[in-house]
């Protein structure tokens, strides 16, 4: 059993706004919904980025009241957190790019613990450098390696530019967890068998498919295929896999 799981990511706040002019907020990124919904039952730590400012705050302190060690958390001074502004079916995001280094706490890993990153956090190339050296550093201390590509299409508007990120986070990866969606645009094939054989079996023998439509699980290892019912959010289906590693 795993002493502690870890997830890295960027924060990023989604805020909703209402016609009579109220507001609302929550956290907007896959990593840190995850690390909320595992909070429930393990000892969790969240490291990555967030700004200084009054967003940064916010999106930290929905963390901690969650239970969640934010200690790893860098926070840089010079831009807001991204947000996305949304409004009945309409959404706009608003990012600016930080041009601080990023520079976390390490945490004193120990064998047995896991450590789950990904999102485009995980193709920045302002943070990939350092984001490699720290995985790397987990890695050698015998840590399980869960990677979860995902990413907004404006975001990633080519793929091709950054499948060289991608492969880079798929060589550290002991497990990998993704929707059927991502997978396909990744590489360009619904058939999720055919990926794990032809794309992942080489770096991570371990492969979880989310089918949102079909509301299933898919797990690939070492040839073999499982398929599961899986009717929660995709943030709750990451948890509940990372708690069972």
């Amino acid at each position: 059993m795993s002493k502690r799981l870890y997830f890295m990511g960027g924060l990023s706040l989604k805020v909703m706004l209402q016609p009579a002019g109220d507001a609302s907020w929550t956290l907007d990124d896959l990593m840190a919904n995850a690390a909320i919904a595992a909070a429930t039952h393990r000892d969790t730590a969240f490291i990555g980025r967030a700004s200084a400012d009054i967003t940064g705050s916010l999106a930290t302190d929905i963390l901690v009241k969650a239970g969640i060690d934010t200690a790893g958390l860098d926070r840089y001074s010079d831009v807001p957190l991204p947000l996305t502004l949304a409004s009945g079916d309409s959404e706009t995001i608003c990012t600016i790019p930080s041009a601080e280094a990023f520079n976390p706490v390490w945490p004193r890993f120990e064998a047995g613990d896991v450590m789950v990153w990904g999102g485009y956090f995980s193709l920045d190339p302002t943070v990939h450098t350092m984001m490699l050296d720290l995985l790397r550093y987990a890695s050698a201390r015998k840590v399980t390696m869960v990677y979860v590509p995902y990413f907004n299409r404006l975001q990633v508007p080519r793929v091709t530019r950054v499948m060289p990120l991608i492969f880079d986070n798929l060589e550290l990866a002991d497990t990998v967890i993704a929707t059927t969606d991502i997978i396909e645009t990744i590489f360009g094939n619904a058939d999720m068998g055919a990926v794990y054989n032809n794309n992942i079996s080489f770096y991570a023998p371990r492969f979880f498919a989310i089918d949102n439509k079909k509301g299933t699980l898919e797990e690939h290892i070492k040839g073999e295929a499982v398929t599961r019912p899986a009717a929660m959010d995709t943030a709750e289906v990451i948890a509940s896999i990372v708690i069972s590693l």
